[in-house]
């Protein structure tokens, strides 16, 4: 178990940043696989552009930016461009969960019930099933819900009252299994606003990124106009197009968060660095949750590499280990792009890479990461 992983501001020893003075041969090797990485992406019409960020002892040593951020009006990507981080939002919703119980406002063991009491046999489910995907309630994202509701503007109450109304509201009993829910963490956010009386973007506002400073962040509001927004794509028939459209009001506490790599480099360091929750709170974000028969919540693994081992999963965070390293982060999917943000606790580094192109994050983060530690994965089977 990985528990409270390491407290980031008493590290030491900053690594040099590549920027500035001319880069070590090591440097211009790792940034060469890196770029080759991106380029290929982006020649093969796999991705449309990106940002790579690294953070080293607590301090931001590379972000850079591939490709475009529009590719009809031909905008480039920026180092400070801003994308939407899809399911990298629920570390967040959990952090902040966390520290109402820090203040007493709740507990993990209440059971849903006393917050969101339409949820049909919320008796039985915790808030802590919400945050570990245990819980049994049927995701709502499934075909009905993207065919009929994606793209309409929904309210927190509106989407509370679609996940109790659906026809098969529970698929397991609480506890028992493990499904990727993000039913669960809309429901999570649901209990943030109940529980704070504020809607779940200013409570976010005034508990997080506020106080850390990261002004690049928000609660995504497609109907802001917002410089150095990047648009999204998805590939159909081989090429880059428009993705599905997608209300970010759907996604929700889940997954509707925008930010750019340099804020989330910087969220993770202060998350990891004790500097949001408590020592007790990290290590439950960051222990590995077990089922009621003792078996560890695993993760399935992403699709890209075919050699990467399930992960566990904590609160809100995965943990594990992956290219011979510990990891603990998590991947972000949102219809026209993707993202990954994962720490290596060892190695004393956050690597963040976000893409405005659907499932172009995944297998090239991990590529990434061999080229920034210098490992060739083939040679660690």
């Amino acid at each position: 178990m990985l528990g409270l992983l390491f407290p980031m501001a008493l590290l030491s020893s900053p690594m040099p940043a590549l920027a500035g003075a001319p880069p070590s041969a090591t440097s211009e090797e790792r940034l060469a696989k890196m770029d080759a990485v991106m380029a290929e992406g982006i020649a093969a019409g796999a991705i449309a552009g990106g940002v790579v960020g690294v953070m080293r002892d607590g301090k931001v040593v590379l972000v850079k930016a591939y490709g475009a951020a529009d590719l009809e009006d031909g905008q480039p990507v920026k180092p400070d461009t801003i994308f939407r981080i899809g399911s990298i939002t629920k570390q967040f919703t959990s952090a902040m969960l966390l520290m109402l119980v820090e203040r007493g406002q709740l507990s993990l063991s209440d059971p849903i019930a006393k917050y969101l009491p339409e949820i049909p046999r919320s008796d039985g489910i915790t808030v802590r099933h919400l945050l570990d995907h245990t819980s049994g309630i049927h995701s709502y994202t499934d075909r009905t819900f993207v065919e009929t509701r994606a793209t309409r503007y929904h309210t927190t109450d509106d989407m509370v009252a679609y996940i109790a109304g659906q026809a098969e509201p529970i698929d397991f009993a609480p506890g028992t299994d493990y499904r990727y829910n993000n039913s669960g963490y809309v429901l999570a956010g649901a209990v943030i606003e109940r529980v704070t009386g504020k809607p779940y973007a200013t409570a976010l506002q005034d508990m997080i990124l506020t106080p850390l400073g990261l002004t690049d962040s928000a609660f995504e509001d497609e109907r802001t106009v917002l410089p150095r927004r990047a648009k999204g794509y998805a590939q159909r028939d081989g090429v880059l197009a428009h993705p599905m459209p997608l209300s970010w009001s759907a996604a929700g506490s889940a997954g509707a968060m925008r930010s750019t790599a340099t804020d989330l480099l910087r969220w993770h360091h202060a998350l990891l660095g004790g500097k949001v929750v408590k020592p007790e709170s990290l290590a439950l974000m960051t222990t590995p949750s077990r089922l009621k028969d003792g078996t560890l919540v695993k993760q399935l693994a992403t699709p890209d590499p075919p050699d990467q081992a399930p992960m566990d999963y904590g609160l809100g965070l995965s943990v594990g280990t992956q290219g011979g390293r510990r990891v603990v982060g998590h991947w972000g999917a949102i219809n026209g792009f993707n993202a990954c943000l994962f720490s290596y606790p060892d190695e004393r580094t956050t690597m963040v890479l976000l893409v405005n192109t659907e499932g172009g994050a995944n297998a090239r983060f991990w590529r990434i990461a061999d080229a920034w530690f210098a490992q060739d994965r083939s040679k660690e089977k």
